[in-house]
């Protein structure tokens, strides 16, 4: 049977979204000096080194971002073998608004690009024995163009879109949560094992488009051309299974944020900016449909906890079910974990999550593997509005899920810069 395009169902949901365009309210231009909506603290007063903004003087139209990551990681404690790694990230993030200040509906028009640049060992959870990556950068090393799309801002009572060159986050696979975390079975929503789709750096020509009829409720539903991927991956000399069997990937996610998942209360105007406060509790529930078939089900769910130590916290669940194992070697995930905002007196900005996660892996892999487990412990240490380290202590249990090696006592520092 012949499989039927996804864009025909896109398109003509396109179309008649596009009709009523004009009729929509058009927002206001935006005030960057402004705070963002829903809040009613002060503008705080920015606290560190600068921008590429400020020091090139660029106009608000066009905007710059540098990221620099890094995270060295070392197992003195088990596993088949103790070793140190390394592992960089650059990513320098174009955004073009050329009529951002227009107050029509081309205001919520932008195009982007990122070029991200890797470089070190993304093979360390292999060297010592375990599945799943320890560290968020596992990527392949090497220069690349991981964005170039253009977008229409998503705001409530209307819908977005995204189109070009993507990746799939940050809408999917991605826990509202899951950037408080390293280790690969917490920090991809939740945990799943997706090499032949378009995940950064990778990318593949694609569209999202997100409807949000209120503030509480969005859905995102996408398209992606994974032929197209797997030609860029064996052009940049990718071997194996991240190539992936081609043809399409059809994804839907449904996030709720309704009022009694919401924190009663907020944290205290602080005078550094951001992080003011974590994300408010939500329910996300999501499923993808590829060739092969590779078909799976994702959730999460994040609730917020009234008492207790810091200023805010956040108690999560997260789970996933691949339905078709031999195209998803990763067969279920169960997560949960907790963060909190400002655990102790003098450090309102810093964050402490803790997390464990159980990953159970197909049948039918050569050779078989059971379960492999982890809990984190990471402090996220905000120095300022530039520079952010957090440590991480990790147990991997059952590493290489075979009971071939002793657990995995691992630690190590994520760095962040940002200009």
């Amino acid at each position: 049977m012949k499989r039927a395009r996804p864009w025909g169902a896109l398109g003509a949901a396109m179309a008649l979204l596009m009709a009523p365009t004009l009729a929509e309210p058009l927002p206001e231009a935006p005030d960057p000096a402004a705070p963002s909506p829903g809040s009613t603290e002060a503008t705080p007063e920015p606290t560190g080194w600068g921008s590429l903004q400020e020091w090139l003087g660029l106009p608000e139209w066009l905007q710059l971002q540098l990221e620099i990551q890094a995270e060295p990681m070392a197992n003195p404690v088990g596993g088949k073998a103790s070793r140190a790694s390394w592992i960089q990230q650059s990513t320098l993030q174009i955004v073009i608004l050329p009529w951002r200040q227009s107050g029509s509906e081309a205001s919520r028009w932008s195009m982007r690009t990122d070029l991200t640049f890797i470089n070190g060992n993304p093979n360390y959870a292999e060297s010592i024995g375990a599945v799943i990556p320890l560290q968020q950068l596992a990527d392949p090393p090497g220069f690349w163009l991981s964005a170039a799309e253009i977008r229409r801002e998503t705001l409530p009572g209307s819908w977005g879109l995204r189109a070009g060159l993507l990746s799939l986050d940050p809408e999917f696979f991605t826990a509202p949560l899951a950037s408080y975390y390293v280790h690969g079975a917490l920090n991809t929503a939740p945990g799943l094992g997706t090499a032949d789709f378009p995940v950064a750096p990778l990318h593949a020509p694609g569209a999202v488009l997100s409807l949000r009829p209120s503030e509480e409720l969005r859905l995102d539903v996408a398209g992606f051309d994974l032929t197209a991927m797997a030609a860029q991956v064996r052009r940049f000399g990718i071997e194996g299974s991240m190539a992936g069997p081609g043809g399409w990937l059809q994804m839907v996610q449904l996030e709720l944020t309704p009022d009694w998942l919401k924190p009663t209360s907020l944290p205290p105007a602080l005078p550094p900016s951001t992080p003011l406060r974590l994300p408010p509790g939500s329910l996300q529930l999501g499923g993808y449909l590829g060739s092969g078939p590779n078909r799976g089900l994702y959730s999460s769910l994040s609730l917020p906890v009234g008492s207790g130590p810091g200023s805010d916290r956040r108690l999560w669940f997260a789970a996933t079910l691949g339905l078709d194992p031999a195209f998803n070697s990763i067969r279920t995930n169960l997560s949960t974990g907790v963060v909190v905002l400002g655990p102790f007196p003098g450090r309102p900005r810093d964050v402490l999550a803790l997390g464990m996660a159980r990953t159970g892996f197909s049948p039918g892999l050569q050779p078989p593997l059971g379960q492999e487990g982890v809990v984190e412990l990471g402090y996220q240490l905000r120095l300022n509005d530039n520079l952010n380290l957090q440590p991480t202590l990790q147990w991997i249990v059952n590493p290489g899920a075979r009971g071939a090696w002793p657990g995995i006592l691992s630690s190590g520092l994520q760095v962040t810069l940002t200009f």
